[in-house]
């Protein structure tokens, strides 16, 4: 299908909502990168102690809360009941191939753990990455074929 720029402009014309959503996901996505960042760094070099280890290890869970909070606020905002059921649809299978994938992961990494255990650090990337970009494939499939 050729691009029509018109289709385009419809398609960038967010809702103020719809704008601050994705500005705070994206800005608590950063978040959990830098945080992410400064947890494998600290492991790299050296071993924290216990109480360094459980802050590191806890602080990425808060970002991926703000993110589940920030979806929440929005379908408690939008207005538009289709809309609001395809995001619930689209956060329902990205929960289920996170839980799915995480799981399989773990099998693996007790069965030959020298390459398929992941890193430490790297759960909160590994559940950020079956989740969210499940979560954004299925939106935008979803959107796509209800359009």
């Amino acid at each position: 299908m050729p691009l029509d720029i018109k289709r385009l402009k419809r398609l960038m014309n967010l809702k103020p909502l719809h704008r601050q959503t994705i500005f705070r996901l994206m800005v608590s996505l950063l978040v959990l990168v830098i945080l992410n960042h400064i947890n494998s760094h600290a492991f790299e070099h050296g071993s924290p102690s216990k109480a360094l280890t459980l802050l590191l290890d806890s602080l990425p869970s808060l970002p991926t809360l703000a993110m589940i909070i920030i979806l929440g606020r929005y379908l408690a905002r939008e207005t538009d009941e289709f809309i609001r059921m395809i995001v619930v649809q689209a956060l329902l299978w990205g929960a289920a191939v996170d839980v799915v994938g995480v799981t399989i992961l773990s099998a693996l990494g007790e069965w030959e753990p020298e390459v398929w255990s992941i890193d430490h650090g790297a759960m909160a990337s590994t559940h950020f990455f079956f989740f969210y970009v499940t979560f954004g494939i299925v939106l935008i499939i979803k959107l796509w074929r209800n359009r």
